[in-house]
This record gives structure tokens, sequence and C-alpha cells, in this order.
């Protein structure tokens, strides 16, 4: 079972100053959720937070998230999020 309930907007090919965004994904974690530290070979992604708070450990650095936080992880890059 997933720790996340995912809303998921596929080939929208939306395009601003040279960035190309083909998919976009909203996830509301689950209260019971503790994901691991994973990574994406084949694309990077941008967090951007609508609510809550907590920590996002990027390649071992841990970053405060909140409201309004927007992070990006680059391909490969190993990141996990805790509450």
């Amino acid at each position: 079972m997933k720790n996340y309930r995912p809303l998921l907007f596929e080939n929208i090919d939306l395009r601003v100053a040279g960035l190309k965004v083909s998919c976009l994904r909203l996830n509301r974690h689950t209260p019971e959720a503790k994901p691991e530290p994973h990574q994406h070979a084949g694309h990077g992604q941008i967090l951007v937070y609508l609510s809550g708070s907590g920590w996002q450990e990027i390649g071992g650095v841990r970053t405060a998230a909140r409201s309004g936080t927007v992070i990006y992880v680059a391909p490969g890059q190993l990141h996990a999020f805790e509450r």
C-alpha cells in the first residue's frame, strides 16, 4: 500500500522560460508515511510544499520544508522527506 495519495496530470506539455513540464503530480502523504531515501535516475524534481512542514534530506543535507518552500532535486540525487 502506498503511503501517499497521488493526483497525476500527464502529457501537459507546459513550457515556461525554457523549462518543459511534461507531467505534474500532487502527493499528499498519509500520517503513517515515512518515505525512505530514494532517487529518480531519469528525471529531476521540483518539490513545492503547499502545506505541512518537516525536513527534506538531499544527499545527506537536511533542509527545512514548510508551506511555500520550493526545492529542486537533480536526477539521481538521493532524497527523502521527514515530517
